[in-house]
C-alpha cells in the first residue's frame, strides 16, 4: 500500500512538472515585453529643466474628453527628479475627496508656491484657488515629496519613469 502511494505521488509530480514545462514553452514568450516596448511611451524633453523648476504635461484619456491626466515633473534643488500624476476634470485638477479617485472640487491653480519661476523651498503642493472650502484647504496639502500633510487624504501618486539622454520617458500611471 505504501509503495502505491509513493508511486502515485511521484506520477502526479512528474505529470505536473511536464504540464508546467509545456505551458511555459507555449506561453513563455508572452511573459517577455515586446521588442518595441517603450517606443510609444510618452517622453518629455527635460534639457532645460533647472533645479527648483516644475514642468507639467496634460494628456487626455480620450481626445477632447472631459477627463484627463497631468504629469508634474519636479526637479528639486539637489537635481533629483520626481514625477507626480494628478487627474484632471475639464482641464482642472480634480482634487481628492480623501481618495484621489473620488471626485473632489476642481482646482485651477494647483502646485507648490512659486517665486520667479522656481519652487519656494519648504512650500507645499496645494490648491491656490481662493474659493476652496476650509476642510479641503487644510486636508489637501502635500509636501514636495508628495506626502500628505493632512490627516485623511492619500499621498500624491508617483509615476515611474526613466531618463534617456535629455528625455524623461514616462512608464505610464497605471
Amino acid at each position: 500500500m505504501e509503495k502505491r502511494k509513493k508511486l502515485l505521488w511521484f506520477s502526479l509530480l512528474t505529470v505536473s512538472l511536464i504540464g508546467i514545462g509545456f505551458l511555459l514553452g507555449m506561453f513563455g514568450s508572452a511573459l517577455k515585453p515586446p521588442a518595441n516596448a517603450g517606443e510609444l511611451s510618452p517622453s518629455i524633453d527635460i534639457a532645460n529643466l533647472e533645479p527648483g523648476e516644475i514642468l507639467t504635461r496634460d494628456v487626455n484619456y480620450e481626445a477632447g474628453g472631459k477627463w484627463g491626466f497631468r504629469y508634474i515633473i519636479y526637479k528639486n534643488y539637489e537635481s533629483e527628479i520626481t514625477v507626480f500624476g494628478v487627474p484632471l476634470r475639464e482641464g482642472m485638477v480634480n482634487m481628492p475627496d480623501i481618495k484621489w479617485w473620488r471626485w473632489g472640487t476642481e482646482c485651477r491653480n494647483f502646485g507648490p508656491t512659486m517665486k520667479n519661476g522656481k519652487v519656494v523651498p519648504q512650500s507645499q503642493f496645494k490648491c491656490h484657488d481662493h474659493e476652496l472650502n476650509t476642510w479641503f484647504a487644510k486636508e489637501n496639502v502635500w509636501d514636495l515629496d508628495g506626502n500628505n500633510l493632512g490627516k485623511y487624504t492619500e499621498e500624491m501618486e508617483r509615476v515611474k519613469f526613466s531618463i534617456k539622454g535629455f528625455d524623461l520617458i514616462l512608464h505610464m500611471y497605471y
